[in-house]
């Protein structure tokens, strides 16, 4: 009965160790996903400068989409 339960206890540390391990892994990739969409932002922030007739000049006129994606 004691080597059953010892057993049984190896099997589930296992599997926590399993799980915690994927976690870590989980977390790492969304602290990359973070820094990369920081990096991205700071890329894509604009300042934005006026000719004499008011239009934005240069570069700042180009248009610019910006899209989240979420998957579980």
């Amino acid at each position: 009965d004691l080597e059953r339960m010892q057993n049984d206890f190896a099997t589930l540390s296992q599997k926590n160790m399993n799980a915690l391990k994927r976690m870590q892994k989980t977390m790492e990739r969304l602290g990359e996903t973070i820094q990369h969409a920081a990096k991205e932002s700071l890329k894509k922030q604009q300042n934005f400068s006026y000719g004499e007739s008011g239009r934005l000049k240069g570069e700042e006129q180009k248009r610019m989409s910006i899209g989240v994606s979420e998957t579980a």
